[in-house]
């Protein structure tokens, strides 16, 4: 009960949230009776540094979709579909033990990565027995034509079995990473061109711990580490591309008695505004945790306050996305994998400028 009260109090009285626009990304992925758990269930989203939305979303059949979603801040938004086929599908659900969706844009916004990310582990009577394996299906689309430019399976690039990332790193390639089971410190990473996934060479290197007891990339255990990563030392490339993420130390609460103020951990590209999420819930069972609420807060980094809040369905929406332009910031929210809600955040005079706002605030 204490975080609800918080909540009321600490809600500010100069700030709206209002659902902007609705936009329909096509047919839902039905319930399946083969896929009681929801595990296909997974989006991922994106914006380009033209301001188009990418929205990408696994499926049962291994027809994966990439949604782009353009004017969506005005009547005439229109959503553009690619069918990405043989990614990851019901037949792979044996042992299937985690998947996720994945979706990145280049600095230039001329390509989109899209990844499937996969690994399975066999249990008996819920224990594990032998080792996992992982395997990412990466795409690269050309957004000039929406095509796919190329697709491989990161399995064959052979950097380890058990546990595989793929990001796209500073220097706009993409980094898959690859390490053994248990607590060995061995590391791997090789790095693909784009748009071709031309594989460079494989970094093995071991991996330290800070003082905070993060790992980090230690020593090269070979020399093509320093040709993979030409000029760049390992321990700088490192850094580069996992810089510290924090939240920003100059958002304070206004009332001093609050125990909890949520804080700002993702910013827009701007840096104009922050997001922080506020969720409530409670102690269930074998020392578990229940979420009941989720609230996404918007901060403005101009005035260093929060600007608005906006309720989550923890079960029917993904996200949110926070987006910016020189007036406002929006909220993406995704609802039930086939509606994009866009929600404008801000002073009421800005909003009745705002075409398509609705004249009374969101539940």
């Amino acid at each position: 009960m204490l975080l609800a009260i918080l909540l009321i109090s600490a809600t500010p009285a100069h700030g709206q949230v209002r659902l902007l626009r609705r936009i329909s990304l096509g047919p839902a992925q039905h319930w399946s009776l083969s896929d009681i758990s929801g595990t296909f269930d997974r989006n991922a989203i994106a914006l380009t540094p033209a301001g188009d939305v990418l929205l990408f979303s696994a499926r049962r059949d291994g027809n994966w979709e990439l949604y782009r979603a353009r004017g969506w801040k005005t009547e005439k938004d229109s959503v553009e579909r690619l069918i990405l086929p043989g990614y990851f599908s019901l037949k792979d659900r044996q042992d299937l033990e985690e998947l996720a969706a994945d979706l990145f844009v280049t600095k230039d916004g001329a390509y989109a990565v899209c990844v499937g990310d996969a690994r399975w582990l066999k249990r008996v009577h819920g224990k594990a027995v032998g080792n996992s394996r992982a395997d990412n299906i990466v795409a690269v689309v050309d957004l000039a034509t929406l095509k796919i430019a190329k697709s491989i399976h990161t399995k064959d690039l052979h950097i380890f079995d058990e546990f595989q990332e793929v990001s796209v790193d500073s220097d706009g390639r993409v980094l898959v990473t690859g390490s053994p089971l248990g607590s060995s410190a061995t590391r791997a990473l090789v790095r693909l061109a784009i748009p071709s996934l031309i594989s460079g060479l494989k970094c093995e290197y071991a991996s330290v711990p800070d003082k905070n007891a993060a790992a980090h990339a230690g020593a090269a255990l070979d020399q093509d580490c320093e040709k993979a990563l030409g000029s760049t030392s390992l321990e700088n490339y490192s850094a580069t591309h996992h810089p510290a993420v924090a939240g920003d130390p100059q958002f304070r609460c206004a009332d001093a008695a609050l125990e909890y103020c949520p804080q700002p951990d993702e910013f827009t590209a701007d840096q104009r505004f922050g997001l922080g999420l506020l969720t409530e819930g409670h102690d269930v069972f074998f020392g578990g945790w229940a979420e009941t609420r989720a609230v996404a807060v918007i901060f403005s980094t101009q005035t260093r306050s929060e600007i608005g809040r906006l309720d989550l369905d923890k079960d029917r929406d993904m996200g949110p996305y926070l987006a910016g332009d020189d007036e406002r910031a929006y909220l993406l929210v995704l609802r039930k994998s086939t509606e994009l809600r866009v929600y404008a955040v801000g002073s009421p005079a800005t909003e009745s400028r705002e075409l398509g706002v609705a004249n009374s605030p969101i539940p």
